[in-house]
């Protein structure tokens, strides 16, 4: 089973994953998480439901890949 399936859970064929789940996927703390989710320009997108947050794996992949091509027009 891999590690995001573990960490997170199908919903209607999508995964979802949790706070824990997306920071252990990702290497990186709750507080990183938590400080791009509350950007004004372009947040991580996430789902919040009372205390939980919730994190759809295709929504990420794409913030990421934005995020990476912001990354290298900056360094062009």
């Amino acid at each position: 089973m891999s590690l995001i399936a573990q960490a997170g859970q199908q919903t209607k064929g999508r995964n979802r994953l949790t706070m824990d789940g997306l920071c252990a996927v990702y290497h990186v703390s709750h507080e990183a998480v938590l400080a791009h989710i509350r950007r004004r320009d372009d947040p991580l997108p996430a789902m919040r439901f009372g205390r939980r947050w919730l994190f759809d794996q295709e929504r990420v992949e794409k913030w990421l890949e934005r995020q990476a091509k912001q990354v290298r027009k900056r360094r062009a």
